[in-house]
């Protein structure tokens, strides 16, 4: 799997397909909410380095909060009516169906 990169990011993208569109939608909310108040200080702070500095501030943001929501909490943690997991670990059973049919399908054969 290691010498075939091209396997392994197949295999990725096929198991973690749900996560992947959940990363760029949630990218691009999160950015268009986040640009706004970036926007709103670019007009009230005239520095040349606010939008440059605020859209990696807002790059960071996005990246770090979809991938916390993907990942994490590891166990389901009841909150009121709601039990939160990371997307990713709640389809557990799911994606390891879709790995072991790709490893039969693609590398066992």
């Amino acid at each position: 799997m290691v010498l075939d990169r091209a396997k392994l990011g197949e295999l990725f993208q096929k198991v973690g397909q749900k996560e992947l569109d959940f990363l760029t939608n949630s990218g691009l909310w999160f950015g268009f909410l986040l640009g706004l108040i970036q926007m709103a200080v670019a007009l009230v702070w005239d520095n040349p380095w606010s939008l440059s500095i605020g859209g990696g501030i807002v790059g960071l943001a996005t990246n770090w909060l979809a991938l916390k929501w993907i990942f994490e909490p590891i166990n389901p943690t009841k909150i009121g009516p709601f039990i939160l997991q990371g997307q990713f670990l709640r389809r557990q059973k799911e994606v390891a169906a879709e790995f072991s049919k790709f490893f039969a399908d693609k590398i066992l054969s």
